[in-house]
């Protein structure tokens, strides 16, 4: 989790640029928080682990556990993608690109066009169905 922080620093303090009113709405889809909040509960209520495998185990599970909201949480997710990358500006950079330029390429030069992450363009390449999934 710590590498993830580190690798998108650079678009995290980008991200404070844009005004109060924009990222309060991103805050209130903040994963990271929720996360965080989720594997608290998780190892309060187990106390202690015999060893790091069975913690692992614990965390691994709250990860790829579904919560109630997370629905809403996905919706204001696809919501801030379609605000920071909109379907057609995407698309028809995509297609304009496709013949010259490997998948992988592609992403890393959208990313930088539009100012996020290589990992959040793949996410929104894939949901657009542009790109398969990994």
């Amino acid at each position: 989790m710590i590498r993830s922080w580190e690798n998108a620093w650079v678009e995290f303090v980008l991200f404070l640029a844009f005004p109060v009113e924009f990222r309060k709405v991103v805050y209130t889809t903040n994963a990271i928080e929720s996360l965080n909040a989720r594997f608290r509960r998780a190892v309060q209520h187990r106390g202690h682990f015999p060893n790091e495998q069975s913690a692992l185990k614990v965390l691994y599970l709250v990860v790829t556990r579904r919560q109630k909201n997370r629905e809403r949480r996905d919706r204001g997710n696809q919501f801030a993608a379609a605000l920071l990358m909109p379907r057609r500006l995407i698309e028809s950079t995509f297609e304009s690109h496709v013949v010259t330029h490997s998948h992988d390429r592609i992403v890393a030069l959208l990313a930088r066009r539009f100012e996020v992450s290589e990992q959040a363009m793949r996410f929104r390449l894939m949901n657009l169905a542009l790109v398969d999934p990994i």
